[in-house]
């Protein structure tokens, strides 16, 4: 069998491996997404919960202000407290009490629910950690498309050359455009007329390389993915 089979075999072995974990991590991440949905469902009920203690606390404090406000008055003038105030107070005090009960049998309910399925969720997310490095090994040379890895190490020759190219041509922009200042300043028709080409073509250069770089990554992008898609 020639060599180059051999090689495909294995390889097609081992990226079925990856892509394999890759598919154990997609599952735990669906329970990761079902996880994050509850656990918003049970922040969404404590929230009702808090709300309504609110509304039904809200007015019984009020009233209670009042209530608290006329005994004060009383003391104040060395009066005995309304007999009334002191009953519907001591009335509404009961009341809050019940209603803060509630709530707080509420948010340990809730909180009991929540404290194992936020530590699921946060251990499912912490065992998809490996999921990029996974991806990436199916783009990289042991188990890459060899047309495809030689087409990606062009692309990426063609980045690096592309950024020297606008480095290059940015600092001569720069020095351009340095000298048009000068000779606008200084009123130097001709040196004016220099300086302008002379920007003028920096500039048109820095925009192709810019552009070639641009073209450059995203074949670069391309090709990744179609290796790890592959």
């Amino acid at each position: 069998m020639p060599i180059e089979d051999v090689f495909d075999r294995s390889r097609d072995v081992r990226r079925r491996e990856v892509r394999g974990q890759l598919a154990e991590i997609t599952i735990r991440r669906r329970r990761a997404d079902e996880l994050t949905r509850t656990l918003a469902e049970i922040d969404a009920r404590l929230d009702r919960a808090t709300d309504s203690h609110t509304s039904t606390c809200q007015p019984l404090q009020a009233r209670l202000a009042e209530l608290e406000s006329r005994i004060v008055e009383a003391l104040t003038n060395r009066e005995p407290a309304p007999e009334d105030a002191e009953r519907e107070r001591v009335g509404l005090l009961a009341e809050i009490a019940s209603a803060n009960e509630l709530l707080e049998r509420e948010s340990v309910v809730q909180g009991q629910l929540r404290k194992p399925l936020a530590r699921e969720r946060q251990q499912i997310l912490m065992g998809c950690n490996a999921e990029p490095a996974l991806k990436n090994k199916l783009a990289q040379d042991e188990l890459g498309n060899p047309e495809m890895l030689d087409e990606l190490f062009v692309a990426k020759q063609t980045v690096a050359w592309a950024e020297s190219r606008l480095r290059a041509a940015s600092e001569k922009l720069k020095a351009a455009t340095e000298m048009l200042d000068v000779s606008q300043r200084e009123k130097q028709t001709g040196g004016i007329e220099i300086a302008e080409r002379r920007a003028r073509r920096w500039r048109l250069e820095s925009e192709t390389a810019a552009k070639q770089q641009s073209e450059a990554m995203r074949e670069c992008d391309r090709l990744h993915r179609a290796m790890v898609e592959e």
